[in-house]
């Protein structure tokens, strides 16, 4: 799947710029032309550059293109907008920007490019089969941070999405040249990435064996009159997740949770009167802060309480869903799965979310 902000079609990837010079004059003019023959032979027919032409190309000027449409198209709609100049031709990944956040990632522990790595693992295969030539190491640190990030949230059992996406950026660096693989890694972390790989398998499958159960999660939602089927449908770790209404108009929610995660854990509605017509969050149905700060307080002071609270709006996902409700599915998945290991996550903030 391509990233949901736009249907992406790759569509250029560009050499090194070349510089112009001032034009020759006179004997420089001959000369010039004498080794510029010279050199054809030379440079014209060569399918793969050497190692320090890759090392310039790929580490300062390569660039990946791609056409992005409107993602509601279809592929055939999609080809028709191109062709009419309705599409953005303007993305372009360049690699010397993803080598440095992707260093910093590893050295500094910043954000991951993660949505710049999915961008370059979801082009059709005939497309990374020229990235894979022409910037190797660009497209297998790629797949080894996507397989990390898809480890907290599917495990490592074999066969799954992160060791078949690390299973294919070995297969990928195999099948660089020796010599040219050695040039790329003094530059890219490709050894760092791979270590980091194998210690969070590691650490995620001690932390799940560690945990004798599934973890207690507590869902806190405000209603007033939204439709919280969305909330019902979801599949949250059985028997120890429950559900907090807090009920901001006084009207009880009409969903039926008999048959939710909640079943056994239970549910309960409680009164939250809103903080008058101003009141912005119960609007959007979303707890206000007095609401949040009261119950996680009351939370901590009570003994046998949940080990995750998770505090939502009552809204449900738009049609065809959204980034937001897709993070809340990352996060059930990782309760379920026990690799969950996290103090605090904004559930609120807008991200892009991975499929």
């Amino acid at each position: 799947k391509l990233p949901r902000r736009g249907v992406a079609v790759p569509s250029v990837q560009e050499s090194p710029t070349v510089m112009p010079i001032s034009r020759p004059s006179g004997v420089a003019a001959h000369r010039l032309v004498r080794i510029l023959a010279a050199l054809l032979p030379r440079t014209l027919g060569r399918p793969l550059p050497d190692k320090n032409e890759l090392a310039n190309a790929c580490y300062f000027t390569y660039r990946v293109g791609y056409v992005i449409c409107d993602a509601g198209l279809s592929p055939e709609e999609a080809r028709a907008a191109m062709s009419e100049g309705k599409c953005n031709e303007d993305f372009r990944l360049m690699a010397s920007d993803f080598q440095r956040r992707v260093v910093r990632h590893y050295e500094f522990g910043e954000r991951p490019p993660l949505e710049e790595a999915m961008w370059l693992i979801s082009a059709p295969e005939n497309f990374q089969e020229r990235t894979l030539k022409e910037c190797s190491a660009m497209q297998v640190v790629a797949y080894i941070l996507v397989a990390e990030a898809k480890l907290h949230f599917q495990g490592s059992a074999q066969g799954e999405g992160p060791d078949e996406l690390l299973r294919l950026a070995l297969q990928q660096s195999q099948r660089t040249p020796p010599d040219v693989y050695a040039a790329l890694a003094r530059a890219w972390p490709l050894d760092i990435a791979l270590g980091r790989f194998l210690a969070v398998n590691n650490s995620i499958e001690r932390l799940v064996a560690s945990r004798a159960e599934p973890l207690a999660a507590e869902v806190v939602v405000c209603h007033c009159d939204e439709n919280l089927d969305w909330l019902a449908n979801m599949s949250w770790p059985s028997r120890r997740s429950f559900l907090t209404i807090y009920s901001v108009c006084g009207n009880s929610p009409s969903s039926d949770f008999a048959s939710s995660s909640f079943a056994d854990g239970g549910v309960h509605v409680l009164p939250a009167q809103s903080e008058g017509p101003g009141d912005g969050a119960a609007l959007l149905g979303r707890c206000s802060a007095r609401v949040v700060l009261q119950h996680i307080a009351t939370a901590a002071e009570a003994s046998g309480g949940p080990d995750v609270i998770i505090v939502l709006p009552a809204v449900g996902p738009k049609d065809g869903g959204d980034d937001h409700h897709r993070m809340l599915e990352l996060v059930a998945r990782s309760l379920r799965l026990g690799s969950l290991e996290l103090q605090y996550l904004p559930l609120g903030a807008h991200r892009t979310a991975p499929p």
